[in-house]
């Protein structure tokens, strides 16, 4: 698996300068399709990335489906790295977000589907000098590189079955592999030594294999209802030898905590060519308290405490798609995270201890009913502040104030297969196949 570590390390050092939500999940994902319209998908998902959004929604996918998306993030976060660097600025990069999700109807009632993508993190890149003066009055100057790049990818196989007309359920097993990188280096000035010092110096990595998601889809009328349900993973990234100040701790490890959450999604369309939607999810983020980074020293175990306290947030999406031609839907959404974070533990590589809003638009343009592709667009900005933070949490921000700026843009194609009659798939009904033309016998 050493070419799937280095995939998701270059995906998630490239994204060095991405705060992502209240935590660890970022509420710009996924795909074109969905984040037009503020991301709202779980009551409404007919696509494979059902896997992710609700993976009942497979059952309106029709026979066979693919869906690709591609969604670059970018932006810069601010935040206090170190307590002589206050309140500054991250470098501007861009994530690599993407999506690649297939599903098939295996029998009446019953799908499959798989899906791979990028799920969220944490990541962040400063540069900054700390001046300092001697004792003989001279002025001596550190350069410091500061980052860290924390990577969730899941590789998701779902089920999904048609209870009755209208009614679905839906499982998703959530195999979950996760990379963090985190590196200081401080570069001093000539006239201590030339020479770059490491002060940390972590490449962790793990899995887990017990994640899930369960999703219910009901159709009534001119209404989409959905609910879905993930629960905790907490993973165990580890590393042969670790840096942390300036010393090499062997066989380290640490645990990475993917909260459990809660969300309900409505869509009407009660109005031709108009339809509106809403979603809701709670994060349970209080589930991230204080874990310890354990490395070793003489062959004891060291543990050093990193302390999040996170409280439980919740997010809501709104949206609505316009049909102006019968190929072409125009839609427009918004989207308020609450904040997870905690003042007292701030991080210079996550979002702010304070919400943030997101606005969207979006477009998209069905070629024949089994080909439509999808672009939209995404800003989000939020600020926070801290005036005391605990200094005993070694690996948190210091005070001051923090913010996030991150513009999304969104691209995907969604291919159908075997579906003739593409109404009966978003009703939830088995697709069927064209009536022949009748013969003269047959009148």
């Amino acid at each position: 698996m050493k070419w799937l570590a280095r995939l998701v390390s270059v995906l998630t050092v490239v994204s060095a300068t991405s705060a992502f939500a209240a935590g660890y999940d970022t509420p710009m994902l996924y795909s074109a399709s969905h984040m037009g319209m503020g991301g709202t998908a779980i009551g409404s998902v007919d696509d494979p990335s059902a896997i992710f959004h609700n993976p009942a929604g497979l059952s309106r996918s029709g026979v066979g489906a693919l869906h690709l998306d591609v969604s670059p993030l970018g932006g810069v976060i601010q935040g206090s790295p170190d307590k002589d660097a206050l309140s500054i600025k991250s470098n501007t990069a861009v994530s690599p977000f993407f999506m690649a999700a297939g599903s098939y109807r295996v029998v009446d009632r019953v799908h499959v589907g798989f899906a791979a993508y990028l799920l969220g993190g944490a990541a962040g890149s400063y540069n900054y000098n700390i001046d300092k003066t001697k004792a003989n009055g001279d002025l001596n100057r550190t350069s410091v590189v500061d980052s860290a790049s924390l990577g969730f990818i899941e590789f998701a196989p779902a089920v999904s079955v048609r209870i009755i007309d209208g009614l679905s359920l839906g499982v998703a097993w959530r195999p979950l592999f996760t990379t963090f990188d985190r590196n200081r280096v401080n570069t001093l000035s000539a006239n201590t030594t030339p020479d770059p010092q490491t002060f940390i110096d972590m490449k962790m990595k793990g899995w887990n294999f017990t994640g899930f998601r369960i999703g219910l889809q009901y159709a009534i009328g001119k209404f989409l209802f959905g609910a879905v349900y993930r629960n905790k993973v907490t993973t165990t990234v580890a590393a042969d030898k670790i840096v942390y100040a300036g010393v090499d701790f062997p066989n380290a490890t640490y645990q990475f905590i993917l909260p459990s959450k809660l969300g309900f999604g409505v869509q009407w369309s009660g109005i031709e060519n108009l339809r509106l939607a809403a979603d809701f999810e709670y994060i349970f983020n209080s589930e991230n308290t204080t874990v310890n980074l354990i490395g070793e020293q003489g062959g004891v175990a060291k543990p050093i405490m990193n302390t999040s306290n996170w409280t439980d947030s919740y997010t809501i999406r709104v949206g609505g798609g316009y049909k102006i031609a019968k190929p072409l839907e125009l839609r427009a959404g918004y989207i308020f995270d609450a904040a997870a974070a905690n003042p007292m533990y701030p991080t210079a590589f996550g979002s702010p201890p304070g919400p943030t809003n997101i606005v969207t638009a979006g477009a998209g343009y069905e070629f024949t009913p089994s080909f439509d592709m999808s672009f939209a667009m995404a800003y989000r900005h939020g600020t926070g502040s801290t005036s005391e933070v605990d200094d005993k949490c070694p690996f948190c921000g210091k005070t001051g104030d923090y913010a996030i700026t991150l513009i999304g843009a969104y691209l995907d194609a969604r291919f159908r297969f075997g579906v003739v009659d593409k109404a009966k798939v978003l009703h939830d009904e088995a697709p069927v196949a064209a009536p022949e033309a009748a013969t003269p016998a047959a009148q």
